[in-house]
Formats: structure tokens, sequence, C-alpha cells
């Protein structure tokens, strides 16, 4: 039991295997004078055999059973490792007993080419061996790729010709926002790109910008960098952009004075004075609050169902 307990400590808070290698060593120093941590042996090998063949079978039968005789929704996601690719197949469904919305893994497939037959397989090999009929998806939740969503030869379109009936998708909104912006406002990521470079190795720039927040009541906060590649960042460095926008817009049009970046110190300036830009600046700044909340209820829920396992293990 200590094994299996210690195991699923390792999944909820995302420890690397590793970690059991010095646990076992750990245990039996510290509590020399506990049998159980004496006898404690589950290094890696072990702690990952408990985990794929005792925890995840059992993790995931509600989930199957679900499937069989419910409707679910279909997620899928394609991630990149270093040498191969991996497919995610999910599903959510409602729980039977405490009418809760879940979510589940089924299975995590390697795949090497992009192609809709492949994708599909890799579905359709896992609802065989759970033995989960394809009448029961009732919805499909993807990235907004054309091997997935395209009208005709597509994820979705295969799977439609399977059911012999439309099928409900709902893309990625995270992804179709980064869209967006990337068509609307391009220039957003290289003006604050452009900020941070041309505060980041000068002290005295610095130095200046804190006392042009001091004096419209602002605290100081570092300039984010903004990375293309990872779209989640806009929203916080928007965010911290527009509380300190007085000042900035103030430190920027002194400088284009006194600084010897003038033609740096401009394009910021107008990237600061473009009507267009700060409304689209307010409208990130709007969408980064609304993920903020998103987030925070994921966590109560986590922390909810934590709650709820704590107190059926003490009635038991």
């Amino acid at each position: 039991e200590a094994e299996a307990q210690f195991a699923c400590f390792i999944i909820g808070h995302n420890i690397p295997l590793e970690a059991s290698n010095h646990v076992t060593i750990s245990f039996c120093r510290m509590f020399p004078d506990s049998k159980i941590a004496q006898t404690y042996a589950s290094k890696r090998s072990k702690t990952t055999a408990i985990i794929c063949h005792v925890l995840a079978p059992e993790i995931i039968e509600g989930a199957i059973t679900a499937a069989r005789s419910g409707p679910f929704t279909l997620c899928l996601d394609a991630i990149s490792d270093t040498e191969k690719k991996l497919f995610l197949i999910l599903i959510n469904y409602c729980h039977t007993q405490t009418r809760e919305i879940k979510v589940a893994l089924f299975d995590v497939p390697v795949y090497n080419t992009d192609t809709t037959e492949t994708l599909f397989e890799c579905v359709n090999e896992v609802f065989k061996r759970f033995q989960i009929p394809w009448r029961n998806v009732v919805a499909l939740l993807c990235d907004n790729t054309s091997v997935n969503v395209e009208r005709h030869n597509s994820l979705k379109a295969l799977i439609e010709k399977v059911l012999s009936a439309d099928l409900f998708t709902l893309g990625c909104t995270g992804h179709l926002i980064c869209v967006l912006q990337k068509q609307l406002a391009q220039s957003i990521d290289v003006g604050d790109i452009r900020m941070f470079y041309y505060l980041d190795k000068s002290v005295k720039r610095k130095h200046l910008l804190k006392e042009y927040l001091d004096l419209v009541g602002i605290k100081y906060s570092k300039i984010l960098k903004h990375a293309p590649t990872r779209w989640l960042s806009l929203g916080r460095c928007t965010d911290r952009f527009l509380k300190m926008l007085p000042a900035l817009h103030t430190f920027f049009a002194s400088e284009e004075y006194s600084s010897d970046c003038i033609s740096s110190a401009e394009e910021i300036i107008w990237s600061l004075s473009n009507a267009i830009l700060n409304m689209y600046f307010f409208l990130l700044a709007v969408y980064h609050c609304i993920s903020e909340w998103n987030n925070s209820i994921i966590l109560k829920n986590r922390e909810r169902e934590r709650e709820r396992e704590r107190e059926i293990k003490q009635h038991q």
C-alpha cells in the first residue's frame, strides 16, 4: 500500500520517476523505527510498473465503462518528442454517480506520418481494444489543423462517415486566438520585444523608468519578453504592459529626444501612440483575465476532488 501511495504522489505532483531511486534509501534513514519504511523497496522500475499496470487500469476502468454505455466527447492532440510523435487520446464523460464531467486519458500511441488514415487508425485501435462503440461519440475536440477538421478529407470526415451523422466539432480556442493575433497585429510582438531589449541591458534606463513610475504611483515590474512560439505568454506580457502604460509613454517620449538610440525610441513611441494597437492590447488583457479566471476554476475543482478523495479514504 505504501508503494502504491507514493506512486500516486508522483503522478499527482508530476515528479520525475528518478526520484524513486533516492526515496527508498531516504525512507530507511528518516524512519529507522518503522517496519514499513525499512521494508519499502520501490525504485524506478517497480514504481513505473505500479503506475502502468496497476494504477492506470484502475483509474481508467470507470471511464471505459462510461464510454461503452453512454455518450462522450473525443479529445485528440498530437505532441512531438525528441525522436517520435505522440498522439494523445482522451475523452470527456459524465460520471454516473457524481454526475460530474471527468477527463480520462486512454492511450498515447506513437505514429510516424500526419495523415488522416494514420490518426484514425490510432483511435480505432484504442476503441477496439476497450470495446467502445463509435456511436457513443457525440463531439470532437481537437486542434484546428486541416488534417483534423477539413470538410472532405480529415479525421472529422472519417468519423462522420463511420457514424453516418454530423459530428459537433470544437476547435482549440487558444489556437484560434493565437491565429487571430498573428493575423491582426503582428507588430505587437515586435513592439514588446523592442521594449524588452531597449531596457534589458541598461541599468540607467531602468532607473529612469522607475522614477517615472514613482511619479504616477505605479509599482515597477520588469518588462517581460513575449516568445512568439509560446502564445500563452502574450496575455501575461500585455497585462504587465498595460499596468505601466502611462509611465512608459512618458518615459519613451523623453527618450525620443535625449537617447542615443533615437530611432528605436521613435518606433516604440509610435506603437504606444497607435490607437488601434492600444485597443487590441486591451482586448488581449481581457482575454488574459478570462484565462486566469478559468485557471482558478480548474485549480478549485482539482482541490475539491482531492478533498472528496480524502473523505472517501477516511470513511473506508
